[in-house]
């Protein structure tokens, strides 16, 4: 399996406020499935299956002791993600900006770009808002 799709798994399981909530309690170390239940409003079966969705995706993992199921943040998973993060934390600040262009992406502009992501002369396609969300809006020779 490939980073992005390990890391697609993980972002959606992460996606529910509950989920996220639980990772969370669980960064603080191992815990019991009853310990993780007395934070929340919900049934047993419930925690189980959010259990299970964070496990398929690898950012927590099982281990039964007695009657009750212990659980612990995936350190691996973690680290992956704290990696992901922070290269596209690094990516996005590669275009030269701070230095007044973005000559390093091969357009050869050094004039910073319009709103829409597009620096002056060249052509592309950018992200704009719109009522109904985000569409893709293209222009050549802005």
């Amino acid at each position: 399996m490939n980073e992005t799709t390990t890391m697609t798994q993980v972002f959606k399981a992460l996606a529910d406020e509950n989920r996220l909530k639980i990772v969370r309690l669980l960064s603080q170390g191992t815990l019991c499935a009853c310990k993780i239940l007395e934070s929340f409003a919900f049934s047993q079966p419930a925690l189980s299956q959010h259990m299970k969705v964070l496990i398929t995706a690898g950012v927590v993992i099982g281990a039964r002791q007695g009657n009750w199921m212990h659980y612990s943040l995936n350190e691996e998973t973690m680290e992956g993600l704290k990696v992901f993060v922070t290269e596209i934390q690094s990516a996005a600040g590669d275009c030269g900006q701070d230095a007044g262009g973005c000559a390093s992406d091969g357009c050869g502009s050094t004039t910073a770009p319009d709103a829409r992501g597009i620096a002056p002369g060249a052509s592309g396609c950018a992200p704009s808002a719109s009522r109904r969300g985000l569409k893709m809006e293209c222009g050549a020779d802005v």
